[in-house]
């Protein structure tokens, strides 16, 4: 017989192995998923709290959700720890620095304020990629993963 008839009886009649493990809706990563979804909408709220007495500025309102998204992708795929504390640390500094400008709204704040969410989407690609930071193929994967959604 002919390996093209062999090949499209293979894909006509293709049996898939039953899956033995137990897919559970409480695995780990989704109940860890569920608790910093549940920390970021507290921090969050925290932080608006401030927002609405104008101690400080909105963008701090980033600093409630997007080290919470870096911590996920921490987790799915554990990084060394340099990266980890290089992260943490970065995420600091920011939060240190937009927190030390004045409240007015000049043009250095405005600038700040513009390229803060660029410097915090950099710091999640980072968290995503994890020890593969310099591969492109995985940093690829972070632009898709962000188009996606």
């Amino acid at each position: 017989d002919s390996q093209v008839l062999a090949a499209w009886y293979e894909r006509l009649h293709f049996k898939e192995t039953a899956n033995k493990e137990k897919i559970s809706l409480f695995q780990k990563s989704f109940l860890f998923m569920g608790m910093l979804a549940i920390l970021a909408g507290l921090s969050t709220r925290i932080i608006f709290h401030f927002v609405e007495q104008e101690a400080i500025a909105p963008i701090n309102l980033a600093f409630g959700v997007i080290p919470f998204i870096a911590a996920y992708f921490i987790y799915n795929n554990t990084p060394k720890k340099s990266i980890i504390y290089f992260l943490a640390t970065l995420f600091l500094i920011a939060g240190l620095y937009l927190n030390m400008l004045p409240l007015n709204y000049k043009d250095s704040s405005i600038l700040a304020y513009l390229h803060l969410p660029i410097l915090l989407w950099v710091l999640v690609g980072l968290a995503f990629t994890g020890n593969e930071y310099s591969k492109g193929s995985t940093r690829l994967a972070y632009i898709k993963f962000n188009l996606e959604y």
